[in-house]
């Protein structure tokens, strides 16, 4: 998997697409002692930046082993690889686990998300984990967004990232290229809107 998406990263550059990826570890992953030096000999091969690419961790994993995932997240934050701590939420988990944690971002659980609309404490919830990850410095990225519902929502709440099946379900490396430079193109016409705009005023 790791190789497959340097691959396609690699590829990107090659069409002068800048594209981050973020790859879910195993558990099987998370225990081997070689993991982070053949992820970075890896990225070495396709000659690529070790910021294109975040790995994610999940939560359960984390705390089922923690002395080992602190000595993994080192290895990765001396690399300069992301780590995402994925499926936050699940599990009770102690303010001191978490201000004790170097990660760069928390992914919050989908079946809070599917809530966030129907409940008010889970919108509340969600709001309250939001605030407290970026009091922390963490960017936020919320799962399973399917509605548009959901996404204003989120977005009213200040959440960083977002993912899930209303922007696009899993597609081949072609439709992604072809999909990234329509959102680099509609980016475009919003600064240049942006832009033209200052320029009438002044």
């Amino acid at each position: 998997v790791i190789d497959e998406c340097c691959s396609m990263l690699a590829n990107a550059k090659e069409s002068d697409l800048d594209l981050n990826v973020s790859i879910n570890l195993s558990s099987h992953q998370f225990r081997d002692p070689s993991l982070v030096k053949n992820i970075i000999q890896t990225i070495k091969d396709y000659d690529l930046s070790p910021s294109n690419i975040s790995f994610e961790i999940k939560e359960t994993i984390a705390i089922n082993n923690q002395p080992q995932f602190k000595s993994l997240l080192e290895k990765f934050k001396h690399a300069g690889i992301k780590v995402i701590l994925d499926d936050f939420g699940l599990l009770p988990m102690s303010l001191n686990y978490l201000l004790d944690l170097d990660i760069d971002e928390i992914k919050i659980d989908k079946s809070f998300i599917a809530m966030i609309n129907k409940d008010h404490s889970a919108k509340a919830l969600i709001d309250a984990i939001f605030k407290l990850t970026h009091a922390l410095g963490f960017k936020a990225t919320a799962e399973g967004i399917e509605t548009e519902e959901q996404q204003d929502a989120i977005i009213d709440l200040g959440c960083d990232y977002m993912q899930g099946y209303l922007f696009s379900k899993p597609v081949k490396e072609a439709k992604l290229f072809e999909l990234y430079r329509k959102l680099q193109f509609k980016q475009l016409q919003i600064d240049f809107n942006s832009s033209s705009k200052k320029i009438k005023k002044s």
